[in-house]
């Protein structure tokens, strides 16, 4: 199956006085790499949350936001006793430096500890995380998969036209290699004329600088190569790397071709494939 890695997904969770509200967008990446935000101090909730989208993503870039908001809107808590004291340390600094300024709320908040922030509890916070991660990766998938339906659609013409361009190369396979036997032979006739060598000996050279010319077995590989791609796609596995790895062999082998016909039209149709290759891999590169 093709599933793509891009996608977005968003979903909340409330319970133990909590509104957990998670985001997560994917991104194309040779591996896998979770990112989270709004975990900062709290390790065990983020180790939990990395198990969870590790066992749900293969592949990308994971960016998820976390953002946490009380049921019920809760004062910070008031430590009074410390701001009587920053209050009479100002008063004094004011005095010993015979200063007028008024002390203010503002100089109190700024010397901090006088107002305690809401703090989380992990132990009760992660069954409520963990519903809303697990919404919003559900929401990502299900947008992966209809790109990865797209995808698959696209890569399936794709690897038509690479067929058909090999068939068109298939068939001119003998005629080449007549014509390439041919040549040398009239080329060496002609070298050669004027001196008596072995012509049994002549002949097998022909056979063999034909044989090296031949793209016979380059063919069958790259045949082997499309019916691999084609079994990946219907794999349950992910198959972003398996398709990766199998366009780079059928590029290496298109190559391998074009360096040695020396056929205008089959240089021209394997331009062609090569081509469609290129758009393959540019594709692949967004499959898990």
């Amino acid at each position: 199956m093709i599933t793509s890695m891009t996608g977005y997904g968003e979903a909340s969770g409330q319970g133990n006085g909590w509104i957990v509200s998670v985001k997560i967008k994917t991104l194309n990446h040779r591996y896998l790499d979770p990112q989270i935000k709004g975990l900062d101090g709290y390790e065990a909730l983020e180790l939990q949350a990395l198990d969870l989208l590790k066992g749900g993503f293969h592949r990308g870039r994971v960016e998820v936001t976390v953002q946490f908001q009380r049921e019920v809107d809760d004062l910070p808590a008031l430590d009074l006793t410390t701001a009587r004291q920053h209050y009479k340390t100002l008063k004094k600094l004011a005095g010993e430096l015979e200063l007028d300024d008024q002390i203010t709320l503002d100089h109190l908040i700024r010397m901090g500890g006088a107002i305690k922030p809401l703090s989380l509890d992990p132990t009760g916070l992660w069954p409520v995380l963990e519903q809303a991660l697990t919404e919003a990766m559900a929401v990502v998938q299900r947008m992966r998969c209809r790109e990865g339906d797209a995808l698959a659609a696209e890569l399936t013409q794709l690897w038509e036209a690479i067929t058909v361009e090999l068939s068109t190369v298939e068939v001119r396979v003998p005629e080449l290699k007549r014509l390439y036997k041919e040549r040398l032979e009239q080329r060496i006739s002609e070298l050669v004329q004027n001196m008596k060598l072995d012509s049994d000996r002549i002949e097998q050279e022909v056979a063999l600088w034909a044989e090296r010319s031949d793209i016979s077995e380059e063919i069958a590989r790259l045949k082997i190569h499309l019916a691999a791609a084609e079994k990946a796609m219907e794999s349950a596995e992910a198959a972003g790397r398996t398709l990766d790895f199998l366009a780079q062999e059928m590029s290496r082998e298109v190559n391998t071709m074009a360096a040695k016909v020396r056929d205008g039209d089959i240089a021209q149709r394997l331009i062609e494939a090569k081509g469609i290759i290129e758009r393959v891999r540019e594709q692949v590169r967004n499959i898990e």
